[in-house]
């Protein structure tokens, strides 16, 4: 490679370290090449200037208009706007500033606003000149016009509701007046006798009688009916529980789910009780497993898989509850379920602390298994488990 070459890769940043030394000895050797070094980097230089386009240093200003017998604008009250305007801290204050302005112009026409519609709120209502002035006439002689009906409207009312008492008393006042015998009399009061008045009292009283006798009878019947289905209900030897997990992946998960399903790691167990402390039941859960398998794709090539997706297990599940006189109660369970993937074993311990005689909170661990398999090869997917939940027996 020619030395005029070499110089170009040097300028470009090409050259190996050792080739650098190198050149640089022979440049501070070599006159000619030292002159061939200076006109190549000028042309650099120029070239670098003419790329950029966009910022002129201030030498080659200088220069420039030196050329032209102009002095450069380095001092001055230009140069000292061409400084602050570099400065970091120009562009805060002024927009501080700018925005000081907007802030106090807008305040000061909505205070305008405000004080003039103050004002005009302030205006004593029974003066005719201050609300000729806030309204036009038109305007005004309609909302006097409307109060005037509204007022007709009223009296209206009141005296049509007088009239309306005052028939409803007429109306009273001539059947109180008629007697037993029709006749009319001056007294407000019906009369009857003594005996008649008893035996009113006699039907009243037996007339309430049967009524309270049939009210009693169908509460009666209510209670019976209500007292026997929660005598069916309690008498289920039913439990439900809800629960949620932490699990840990074994190997440890190497990713994870871009969106876990909703309810994750939840799962509700229903459950029906035997005597003997052991209980039958059925369980859904949503959960995640991690699975990495490897296998051998069509080209024969070496292939592993890491992915954890979403499922929802089901499963039916065997618990043993080693019930005694101690609020705290031990438990084993296993299950045994799937999901669309594969099949899904689970093996639980832990204990139940009952709150009352229905409500029990439980804590357990328990180890499950995922079992699967791709292009005919079976593979397991284990984690551990901590579960906290609460459950309720009917």
């Amino acid at each position: 490679m020619e030395k005029f070459e070499l110089i170009n890769e040097l300028l470009d940043g090409n050259l190996a370290e050792l080739q650098e030394k190198d050149l640089f000895f022979e440049i501070a050797s070599n006159d000619e090449l030292r002159q061939d070094f200076r006109q190549l980097l000028s042309l650099n230089r120029s070239s670098s200037a003419i790329s950029k386009g966009y910022y002129i240093p201030q030498s080659s200003t200088d220069k420039i208009f030196g050329a032209v017998v102009i002095t450069s604008f380095n001092g001055g009250f230009i140069g000292l706007l061409q400084t602050i305007k570099s400065s970091p801290v120009f562009m805060p204050i002024a927009a501080s500033i700018l925005t000081a302005l907007l802030i106090f112009g807008i305040s000061d026409i909505s205070g305008y606003k405000f004080q003039k519609e103050s004002d005009m709120n302030k205006v004593p209502l029974i003066s005719s000149n201050v609300e000729s002035w806030v309204m036009p006439d038109s305007v005004k002689n309609k909302s006097e016009n409307s109060t005037i009906e509204k007022l007709n409207l009223n009296s209206n009312d009141t005296k049509s509701i007088s009239m309306i008492s005052t028939a409803r008393e007429e109306k009273t006042r001539k059947e109180n007046s008629i007697t037993h015998n029709f006749e009319k009399n001056d007294n407000s009061y019906i009369n009857i006798s003594k005996s008649q008045y008893l035996l009113d009292e006699a039907v009243n009283i037996n007339i309430s009688e049967r009524t309270n006798h049939l009210n009693n009878f169908v509460h009666i019947e209510q209670n019976v009916y209500n007292q026997i289905s929660d005598d069916i209900i309690s008498g289920l030897p039913l439990s439900i529980e809800i629960r949620n997990s932490q699990y840990w992946n074994i190997p440890a998960a190497t990713i994870t789910p871009s969106k876990f399903a909703d309810f994750h790691n939840m799962t509700i167990d229903i459950k029906y009780n035997f005597e003997s402390g052991i209980s039958l039941g059925a369980d859904l859960r949503r959960e995640t497993f991690f699975q990495k398998f490897d296998f051998f794709d069509e080209l024969n090539q070496y292939t592993i898989i890491e992915q954890q997706p979403n499922f929802t297990t089901l499963s039916v599940n065997l618990a043993y509850h080693y019930d005694t006189d101690s609020p705290v109660i031990p438990f084993a369970q296993v299950s045994v379920g799937g999901n669309e993937v594969g099949a899904v074993s689970c093996l639980m311990v832990g204990a139940g602390y009952r709150i009352s005689d229905n409500f029990m909170l439980n804590i357990s661990s328990e180890l499950s298994n995922m079992t699967y398999s791709y292009k005919g090869t079976i593979f397991n997917s284990p984690k551990f488990g901590f579960n906290y939940g609460i459950s309720y027996r009917f």
